[in-house]
């Protein structure tokens, strides 16, 4: 379950493995036995959303790389067998923070908002890595089984963090053993960003001296010159 191509036009010549046969690897060999899978998925049942088909093709492929999604292997191999024993979807979803948030350690924590909530759901924990794809996780709540829809399930301590990009990760097991995934990133920034204008016109040319951001900017069809001044924040 991954977009990584494995095989290049100058390789095929290689890969015959009899009269009209050939052995192949990519997407589009990939692609259809996704496709097959998620088409037993929904003759089973036919109500299933397409997130929670995708859960679920996640949720039972086998771990062919290291331990858990990575870039090379994502989710892993797709398993028609397993998905087609899934019944039930639990909901799984991080509602805060929104994937894309700036944090900074000066908060000293972010409160961690959660859905958690289906028929079979056995526990559910929260943990966060560094980077899109961990080699590490630390939990930040241990595994709890009562049922939570849209409330706090832990508070991540951002103290002590350096800055960069992280991963926020639910994982919910449910009794038949399947484990079902959230995530989103959260960028940690000692000083965050400032938000100077929201105007959606073009600005660019920025200069900075001491408090004050002046810009060429087109917001009336002109290259007028504005200024921010970071002491006051406010825009002229």
């Amino acid at each position: 379950l991954s977009v990584r191509g494995s095989v290049i036009e100058a390789q095929l010549q290689f890969n015959r493995v009899g009269p009209g046969y050939i052995r192949l690897a990519g997407t589009s060999m990939a692609a259809p036995h996704v496709a097959g899978v998620a088409a037993l998925i929904l003759s089973r049942h036919p109500e299933f959303t397409n997130e929670e088909v995708r859960q679920i093709l996640r949720a039972t492929a086998d771990d062919v790389g290291p331990p858990g999604p990575d870039i090379m292997t994502g989710a892993g191999r797709v398993n028609a067998a397993r998905a087609a024993l899934v019944d039930s979807v639990p909901q799984v979803k991080i509602t805060s923070p929104a994937t894309g948030t700036t944090l900074s350690q000066r908060d000293g924590t972010a409160t961690v908002i959660v859905t958690a909530w289906g028929p079979y759901v056995e526990s559910y924990e929260l943990s966060y890595g560094v980077g899109i794809f961990p080699d590490e996780w630390v939990r930040i709540s241990e595994a709890v089984g009562i049922l939570v829809e849209d409330g706090v399930l832990g508070t991540w301590t951002l103290q002590g963090l350096a800055d960069g990009l992280y991963t926020l990760r639910l994982a919910v097991t449910t009794r038949a053993g399947f484990q079902f995934h959230d995530s989103v990133t959260a960028t940690l920034e000692r000083l965050p960003p400032t938000r100077v204008t929201t105007d959606p016109a073009g600005q660019m040319d920025p200069a900075i001296s001491g408090n004050r951001i002046v810009w060429e900017d087109y917001r009336n069809g002109n290259p007028d010159i504005y200024l921010f001044d970071l002491a006051t924040k406010t825009e002229r």
